[in-house]
C-alpha cells in the first residue's frame, strides 16, 4: 500500500490505547485523525499524542445531550482531501460521520465503517437503559433509540466494508443487515508500551484470595453484582479490591457496612495498575455491557486471571479454568459458585497454564493496523 493514500479516521476522543494502533497504521497510509472532542467528562487519563506519526485535528464542539456537534468538522474535511475515510460506529458522534460521509459521497470517495456496537440481550443491557434522568425515560429515550436506529442504517447502507471489534460486533453488524463479505474482525489489541513493569509488589493480608475490580462505578458494570456474590460466597478467604470512582460508588458503600472484606481505592495511573494487577489473585469484570474491556487484556498481561461476564467482548478470549472463569452478567449466584470453588491452588495452575500460552494477538498492535488495511484495500479502486 503506498505511503501517499491519504486517509481521514474520525475519532470520539483521545484515548490512550488507540495511539499506537494510530501509529502503526500511519506507518502504512498518510494517516490524519479527526478527535471529536479532546476529553471524555468520565475519563480520567491523560494522553499525549505529540511526536505521533500520525496527523491529528482537535474538532471545535458543542455538547447538547446526546450528541456532540463538531462546528469545525466541514472546514477540516475541506482543508483534508482524502481518499478513504473511517468513522468509528459512536452514538454520540452521528451527526459527526453523517457530515463524513455526505463529503465523500460528494467527493466520491468510499467509507469504511469501524464498530464495537453489540446486539442488546435478557443479559447483555445497553447503558442508556440504566440511566434514570428526565431524558432517559419514555418516550424521549425511544424516540432517541429510534432516531439511532434510523441513522445507523444510512451508515451502514453506504459503507464499503467494516471493521468488527469482535465476533459480538460482527453478529450485530449482521443483524442490522450488513452483509457478513464485507466484515473484518480483529481484537482490541493493547500495546505492551501502554503496560509498564510494576516497580513492587503490593502488601496484602496473606492466605487470603485477593479479587480485583478496577474502572469506573457505573450501574452498567454491575460492581453492585460482584459485590452481592462476594456477600454471598461461602469462601472465607475472598478479599475485594475495588480501585476507581463513578456515582455508584455511595450505593455500594452502603450494601456493605459492617463488612471488613470489601476495600476501596481511587482512581490510579498505569504505574499503579501494574502493582494492583501483579498483587492479586484474580481480577473480575461483571459488567452489563462492554465493546470489549481492556481491563480483561490487561489482567492477562501481568499473568493474573480474569473472571468476567459474557456481555464482555473480551470474554472470547477467556477460557474457563485456564485463564479465568467466564459467567452471564447479573447472575449473582453463579458468580458466587466461581468464588466458592476459587481457591489458591486453582490460581497457582492457571498462572502456570497462562505462562505457556501464547497470548502475543491481544497485544499486536501491527495486526489490527493491518486489519485497517485489509478494510481499506478491500474498496474497489484502490490498489495493494
Amino acid at each position: 500500500m503506498p505511503k501517499s493514500l491519504k486517509v481521514v479516521l474520525i475519532h470520539n476522543v483521545v484515548a490512550p490505547y488507540r495511539i499506537p494502533l494510530f501509529d502503526e497504521l500511519a506507518m502504512r497510509c498518510d494517516l490524519t485523525v479527526f478527535f471529536c472532542k479532546r476529553t471524555a467528562n468520565d475519563r480520567k487519563w491523560e494522553t499525549k499524542i505529540t511526536g505521533n506519526r500520525f496527523h491529528h485535528v482537535f474538532l471545535k464542539h458543542i455538547g447538547r445531550w446526546p450528541f456532540v456537534y463538531n462546528i469545525s468538522l466541514p472546514i477540516h474535511l475541506g482543508r483534508n482531501p482524502a481518499d478513504v475515510y473511517i468513522i468509528i460506529d459512536n452514538e454520540a458522534n452521528i451527526f459527526s460521520n453523517l457530515l463524513t460521509i455526505l463529503y465523500a459521497k460528494i467527493r466520491q470517495k468510499p467509507y469504511v465503517l469501524w464498530s464495537g456496537h453489540l446486539e442488546p440481550s435478557e443479559a447483555r443491557i445497553p447503558p442508556v437503559e440504566f440511566h434514570k434522568s428526565i431524558a432517559h425515560c419514555w418516550p424521549i429515550k425511544q424516540l432517541y433509540l429510534a432516531v439511532i436506529r434510523f441513522l445507523n442504517q444510512i451508515l451502514y447502507k453506504h459503507a464499503t466494508s467494516f471493521l468488527a471489534y469482535s465476533d459480538m460486533s460482527k453478529e450485530y453488524l449482521m443483524k442490522h443487515g450488513v452483509d457478513k463479505k464485507k466484515i473484518i474482525v480483529g481484537t482490541q489489541a493493547m500495546s505492551a508500551s501502554l503496560m509498564p513493569n510494576p516497580m513492587k509488589r503490593l502488601s496484602l493480608e496473606p492466605k487470603k484470595i485477593h479479587l480485583l475490580y478496577l474502572g469506573y462505578l457505573r450501574p452498567e458494570k454491575g460492581i453492585d453484582v460482584l459485590v452481592q456474590a462476594v456477600l454471598k460466597t461461602k469462601n472465607q478467604n475472598i478479599e475485594l479490591h475495588i480501585v476507581g470512582d463513578g456515582p455508584q460508588k455511595i450505593a455500594i458503600q452502603k450494601m456493605i457496612v459492617g463488612k471488613s472484606n470489601v476495600h476501596f481505592y481511587p482512581y490510579v495511573d498505569a504505574q499503579e495498575r501494574a502493582q494492583w494487577y501483579s498483587s492479586v489473585d484474580a481480577t473480575v469484570l461483571p459488567t452489563f455491557w462492554d465493546p470489549w474491556a481492556h481491563t480483561v487484556t490487561e489482567s492477562l498481561y501481568y499473568g493474573t486471571p480474569a473472571i468476567v461476564s459474557l456481555s464482555a467482548a473480551a470474554s472470547s478470549v477467556i477460557e474457563n479454568g485456564k485463564n479465568g472463569f467466564i459467567f452471564e452478567a447479573g447472575r449473582v449466584s453463579e458468580l458466587a459458585g466461581i468464588l466458592d470453588d476459587l481457591t489458591t491452588k486453582k490460581i497457582v495452575t492457571m498462572r502456570r497454564i497462562m505462562k505457556t500460552a501464547d497470548k502475543r494477538r491481544l497485544y499486536d498492535v501491527s495486526a489490527d493496523a493491518d486489519n485497517f488495511m485489509q478494510a481499506i484495500t478491500s474498496v474497489k479502486g484502490t490498489k495493494s
